[in-house]
């Protein structure tokens, strides 16, 4: 666009701001006001524009405008960073010499403009563009952007962090995230996006993010963990509904990791993990990892490999409704486990437990509702061989040498119904050697 022979425009500068304040913004919103214009020359010869307002939240348009003297103006839409920034990368800038620029943004009622300034472009510019954070360690997420809405990552405590959203826009964070407070970006269109995530966050989740604050459902896969330094995953994807895809852990940070219960609780969307995705953690809690994933298919057999330090998995696969089988050995590296509360409570489609299941867990003595409404199961209960003998989860008592006293056992092989209402019974083959205590 054109804007005179002398390339003058008219300036909606801080006094005539004030003539806007009478002019409503759209219902809900604050009237918007215009603040700093940042310039970042790059020497690849492309321009960063970044402009700072009280709120953004009404704006249905903004950009910024350039032009070579001589030259006509060029418009540039931006993309909306957060409720207070807007920016823009422009194209190459071949030509050499001053460039006069300024932002703009409306509400369908106002437009704004900021004050003209200028900037130059050298023959040779020195200034190296920061490179994107796209390391080995870096982590990438998919986030789903819709109704250009905001999306929230689940960054807690303190963040030291270079974050590529996907759209053009590479942002720097060195704050602390904690109560309300989120890392948050706003995209201009629809859409799916990479998130690149670089630097050190002290730990990950997504507690408390309810669904007036859409975080949980717009992050659509884990493409890659990375390593961003915490050993804090506990409650990291908690809610996350639409999460479909998680990658494996390739820089086995789950080695450092002492805290990941509950990591993808109420992840309804995930059907696979990959194996050996925990192994090594140091986690001495691993309760409701997997809790309400009703769609997980399989439990990768070597999952918890190493997972020597965990001592609770209470809930961690609670109504996984689609599994359907529980892989040979899956705790046998957990010597320490203490506890395995309603671990497959409601898996109701569960058709086959190794007895040997628990073999190497004679720690344990939480035994309550383990197997709560697994009314399908068609083999025997676990149990261990000791010199040729079967002996049972509910036996273990009368072996006080080789196993700890399961005192807690209320409810672990309750069928549907049960025989409180008449069955039906759970089809475990030694349903009915089972003690009253264990079953009700």
């Amino acid at each position: 666009m054109t804007r005179g022979l002398s390339y003058a425009k008219t300036l909606l500068v801080a006094a005539s701001l004030a003539s806007c304040v009478g002019d409503p913004s759209p219902a809900g919103f604050v009237q918007p006001e215009m603040g700093e214009v940042q310039v970042s020359v790059w020497s690849d010869g492309t321009v960063s524009f970044s402009c700072t307002m009280n709120d953004t939240g009404a704006l249905t348009e903004c950009g910024f405008c350039y032009h070579l003297e001589g030259t006509e103006f060029v418009q540039l839409p931006g993309t909306v960073v957060d409720e207070k920034t807007f920016t823009a990368d422009s194209p190459v800038l071949n030509k050499p010499g001053t460039y006069l620029y300024y932002a703009y943004a409306g509400n369908g009622k106002t437009r704004l403009e900021s004050t003209e300034r200028s900037f130059s472009i050298e023959e040779n510019p020195v200034v190296p563009r920061p490179p994107k954070p796209n390391g080995p360690k870096s982590m990438v997420l998919q986030v789903s952007a819709e109704s250009m809405g905001s999306v929230y990552l689940p960054l807690r405590g303190k963040v030291k962090v270079s974050i590529d959203w996907g759209d053009g826009t590479i942002e720097n964070i060195d704050d602390e995230f904690i109560d309300d407070n989120w890392v948050t970006h706003r995209y201009g269109e629809n859409g799916l996006y990479d998130v690149i995530i670089s630097g050190k966050v002290e730990s990950f989740s997504c507690l408390h993010l309810g669904h007036s604050i859409p975080v949980p459902d717009r992050i659509r896969a884990l493409k890659r963990w990375g390593d961003l330094g915490t050993d804090d995953y506990a409650n990291a994807f908690v809610g996350c509904s639409k999460l479909e895809s998680v990658a494996a852990d390739s820089l086995k940070i789950f080695a450092n990791v002492t805290h990941a219960e509950f990591l993808f609780t109420r992840c309804g969307s995930l059907r696979h993990v990959p194996d050996s995705l925990l192994a090594h953690c140091k986690s001495e809690n691993l309760s409701g990892i997997f809790n309400g994933c009703k769609l997980l298919q399989e439990i990768p057999p070597h999952i918890f490999l190493d997972c020597s330090v965990a001592g609770d998995f209470e809930m961690t696969f609670y109504q996984c409704e689609s599994l359907t089988s529980v892989p040979e050995g899956l705790f046998n590296d957990c010597t320490e486990a203490w506890g395995f509360s309603y671990t497959f409570a409601d898996c109701k489609n569960l058709l086959s437990v190794p007895e040997n299941l628990f073999d190497r867990n004679r720690k344990t003595f939480a035994f309550n509702g383990t197997f709560y409404d697994c009314y399908n199961v068609k083999n025997e209960s676990p149990y261990t061989l000791v010199d040729g003998k079967k002996v049972h989860l509910y036996e273990r008592k009368e072996y006080p040498e080789l196993f700890k006293n399961p005192s807690m056992h209320d409810s672990c092989f309750h069928g549907q119904s049960g025989e409180i209402y008449g069955g039906p019974f759970a089809d475990w083959k030694d349903y009915a050697s089972i003690p009253k205590d264990w079953k009700n």
